[in-house]
């Protein structure tokens, strides 16, 4: 599935949940990191808000190659004892999702397209218009991470 968006969903002026849109019409909604909440109300910046998400500390060895000018440059980015530390992010999975149809605004009582609103996965035929979602310039990819992660498999590769 292509992301085609993200943004964020608003309820009573308030951010409720980070919403990526999958898709042509699925919205997948998920929790905000409570931290990234209190920095917005300071900035009023979308950007800061961020999806829930937990830090994983690793360490591991630098892999050993036949190749000694692909040792030395790993050699390079390991310590002394060919160990690194790393940390990545881990999101949390969506708290629910939805489809895009034309429904009922359950705010304004107008026809427009509308989201199930899903607390909990459970159906609750309320559906809310998608115009109260405030979409980002540019959807929630780490480019850099992206490609630092493709480099390191290439690395591990046997």
């Amino acid at each position: 599935m292509l992301l085609k968006r993200s943004g964020v969903l608003f309820l009573d002026d308030e951010p409720k949940y980070m919403v990526d849109e999958i898709g042509d019409n699925m919205l997948a909604f998920y929790k905000i990191k409570e931290k990234t909440i209190n920095d917005f109300k300071e900035t009023k910046d979308l950007n800061t808000l961020s999806k829930d998400y937990i830090v994983h500390h690793r360490q591991y060895k630098a892999p050993k190659f036949d190749n000694a000018e692909l040792n030395s440059f790993v050699k390079k980015h390991f310590s002394k004892d060919r160990e690194r530390v790393g940390y990545s992010k881990v999101y949390a999975l969506p708290v629910f999702t939805s489809n895009i149809s034309e429904e009922t605004d359950f705010i304004t009582g107008n026809l427009l397209p509308c989201f199930e609103y899903k607390p909990n996965n459970k159906t609750t035929n309320i559906f809310i218009s998608i115009h109260n979602i405030k979409w980002k310039d540019k959807a929630d990819i780490d480019f850099d991470k992206v490609s630092e992660l493709i480099y390191y498999n290439e690395l591990m590769k046997p």
